[in-house]
């Protein structure tokens, strides 16, 4: 087997085992907490994660891509962002004191803001690992520190303590993380505190950490924006919606982008880098195409099988945004192309300012058409930024527009074929959710595997021989 395919088999086993950990533990969540509950942790953690997402982004890709990285360096940039997530907390606490007072979400936002430092020490861990091609080492510490997390979260929502578990979840599955890295580097962290070497890693993760920023910063503004003017209950509908979605999304894309990277860093210029480039986004596709849509098809009689009526209000969020993920993902890997050539700042204006407007939009319009004025949102996030990334990526590789897709067109191709196979089904089933569920899923992975296979035979042997070899 591969060396190559071999980390992708660990990836993918932690990404769906992890997946399938945390999809148990948001059906008990969804089952034992209301909206309301769902909704004010949701905000809670918008704030805390958003701050930690971005401030870890500053270490991890640097880290993969420095020419050059001694010991000393990690533990330098280790003590570096214990001192600047210590702050970052400080402020946090400040700041949701002054604002909300002695409230229950003030006090969740200062517990969950626990998880900032955490996040940074993993996301240093993380870069090592994937810079070392340890992604075996990587993804068994993650799974079994979601896998013990999950366990510890979910029982204590069986004991009364409500929205306070999720903040738990989040807390113990970063701390068990940790405990697991250090278990698996077998070094004891010095106290080196090197200003100059945390300086050179901040400074070349600054404009990732500003992508991310306008990501997570419009992420994490949404329930921000739908509790004020909708309430918090329409914040755990929108909250549900979100994590149906956001699980497989983010199980995809951290996987993916994990291997991706190192992957296309490989290319000896900027032509084989090019091929290494549309190569990764035709794997991803084949496999992303059709479960998003498939998604999108099967929500209606999953949620009403499994919740009743209590989360309706959620199915059209969902299905709005399966399309969404799909048009996202299609330009997953453009920062990482960048990232190879040196030049993570190309299409960053463009990221900052879509994310700028579709919050804007959100909510300019959210009043008139509700939550729908999110989905809404995400689209003209998604069609600001394609003209923009397609001219960088012209200007840089010498991709055209058409060619740019080339990667697309079959699983695309299979794709539709699959959903006008599901729409029939659809239209002769009504009665049965759980029947119609099962045939659903059935009848979507044989027509896709059929029409894939008619249309694209070598990649499908090509795959094989990959499995083989």
């Amino acid at each position: 087997m591969s060396k190559n395919f071999n980390s992708i088999l660990w990836l993918l086993t932690e990404k769906v085992g992890g997946t399938f950990i945390s999809l148990i533990s948001f059906v008990i969540f969804a089952v034992k907490l209301s909206p309301n509950e769902i909704g004010i942790a949701t905000i809670a953690l918008s704030i805390s994660l958003g701050f930690g997402q971005v401030l870890s982004s500053f270490y991890q890709d640097p880290i993969v891509c420095k020419k050059k990285l001694k010991r000393k360096d990690i533990y330098a940039i280790l003590n570096g962002s214990v001192i600047a997530s210590s702050l970052l907390i400080i402020c946090i606490i400040f700041f949701s004191y002054l604002i909300l007072g002695f409230s229950d979400l003030s006090y969740l936002i200062c517990i969950s803001s626990l998880v900032i430092p955490l996040l940074s020490l993993n996301s240093i861990f993380m870069g090592v690992y994937r810079r070392n091609g340890q992604f075996k080492s990587m993804s068994r510490s993650l799974l079994m520190a979601k896998f013990s997390s999950s366990i510890i979260a979910v029982t204590s929502v069986f004991y009364g303590v409500g929205n306070y578990s999720l903040i738990l979840q989040i807390l113990l599955l970063e701390f068990f993380t940790l405990i697991f890295f250090l278990n698996v580097t077998k070094h004891r962290v010095k106290k080196i505190i090197d200003i100059n070497i945390y300086y050179k890693i901040i400074k070349l993760g600054i404009y990732i950490a500003i992508r991310k920023l306008s990501w997570e910063g419009y992420i994490k503004l949404i329930p921000i924006v739908i509790g004020y003017y909708l309430g918090a209950a329409t914040v755990g509908a929108y909250a549900f919606a979100w994590r149906v979605i956001d699980m497989p999304r983010t199980a995809f894309s951290s996987g993916a982008i994990s291997f991706v990277l190192p992957f296309l860093s490989k290319g000896t210029n900027r032509n084989a880098t090019k091929s290494l480039f549309f190569e990764a986004n035709k794997t991803t596709m084949i496999f992303l195409c059709p479960f998003f849509i498939g998604l999108a098809f099967i929500t209606e009689p999953l949620i009403t099988f499994f919740f009743g009526d209590k989360w309706l209000e959620s199915i059209p969020i969902i299905q709005g945004l399966c399309l969404f993920c799909i048009l996202s993902f299609s330009r997953m890997y453009i920062p990482a192309l960048f990232m190879t050539i040196n030049m993570p700042q190309n299409t960053l204006k463009t990221d900052v300012f879509s994310s700028v407007i579709a919050i804007v939009f959100c909510i300019l319009f959210i009043d008139f058409i509700g939550v729908y004025a999110v989905v809404a949102s995400f689209y003209l996030k998604v069609f600001i930024n394609y003209p923009i990334t397609f001219v960088e990526v012209k200007k840089n590789f010498d991709i055209g527009f058409f060619e740019y897709f080339t990667p697309f067109i079959s699983p695309g191709i299979s794709t539709i074929f699959m959903s006008l196979v599901l729409s029939l089904i659809s239209n002769f089933l009504y009665q049965n959710e759980l029947i119609k569920m099962v045939l659903l899923i059935l009848g979507g992975a044989c027509s896709y595997i059929i029409a894939f296979y008619i249309h694209d035979k070598k990649t499908v042997s090509n795959f094989i021989n990959l499995v083989r070899s």
